[in-house]
């Protein structure tokens, strides 16, 4: 575990460098689900006992952060600053610097290192309970239904932009016709199996803060509620969210 600390301090202080030399803290958003890989393969290779349910769970990660920081690496080349750092940037003045390090960056890694003990307990465990094997099973298809949501959801919006580029336009077909936010149902859905993987390994207690803590960050925090205040003077935004879930993917409501 003092491992997994100390590499997730010194992830995030590099990734702090790395914004700051490019001026552009939206890059921090590039380092999250790298991270998370990294972290599952160090405790992976750092235990001496692996089984085969580790190898597939750390590649099912490894699929969903590369995936994830692919994406928006490609999104972010050659783009402004997304308009939520470039909001703090403008109202930190000359503590920006300091509340970078510490409100973006460090923040980022407590958050990191809380959400992935589920990952750093199926890699650290010598063996997993045989008679819930069963979970571990449900648990990889949960994952890979959310990370197979996630990437076509965020497909989706790309290929929108590309034809759309205009902020006060957004996406309402494919999948964010049945969710204004199918991308982060998505995401949500892969803490979840992460978590039900984790059951059979133990300590399940400590794992099931993963997908509560990754649940509220979307739903009230910095997901969601960032988002839409985006689209609050938006008035064909406003008739799109009363009949769409906010959500979870469900048929829209008819007027």
């Amino acid at each position: 575990m003092t491992i997994t600390i100390s590499f997730v301090l010194a992830y995030m202080t590099f990734c702090f460098i790395v914004c700051i030399w490019q001026k552009n803290n939206g890059i921090v958003d590039v380092f999250w689900g790298l991270g998370f890989v990294l972290v599952a393969w160090l405790n992976y290779f750092l235990q001496k006992d692996n089984n085969v349910a580790q190898f597939i769970f750390n590649c099912l990660i490894t699929l969903w952060g590369l995936r994830l920081s692919i994406f928006l690496a490609f999104r972010n080349v050659g783009k402004e600053e997304d308009f939520r750092y470039a909001t703090w940037r403008r109202e930190w003045g000359n503590n920006f610097y300091l509340r970078t390090f510490l409100q973006v960056h460090m923040l980022q890694g407590f958050f990191m290192f809380i959400i992935a003990l589920p990952i750093v307990f199926i890699n650290s465990a010598p063996f997993y309970d045989q008679r819930l094997l069963f979970l571990i099973i449900i648990g990889m298809l949960v994952m890979s239904c959310g990370i197979f949501i996630e990437g076509v959801a965020d497909r989706q919006k790309q290929m929108f932009r590309r034809k759309e580029d205009n902020p006060k336009l957004f996406i309402a077909n494919g999948l964010w016709k049945f969710s204004r936010h199918p991308n982060y149902f998505g995401e949500v859905l892969v803490w979840i199996g992460v978590f039900l993987i984790s059951v059979p390994f133990g300590k399940w207690f400590f794992s099931i803060v993963s997908p509560l803590v990754i649940t509220f960050l979307i739903l009230k925090m910095s997901g969601i509620p960032m988002l839409e205040k985006k689209y609050e003077d938006n008035e064909l935004y406003q008739q799109y969210k009363k009949k769409t879930s906010s959500f979870i993917l469900k048929l829209p409501k008819v007027n």
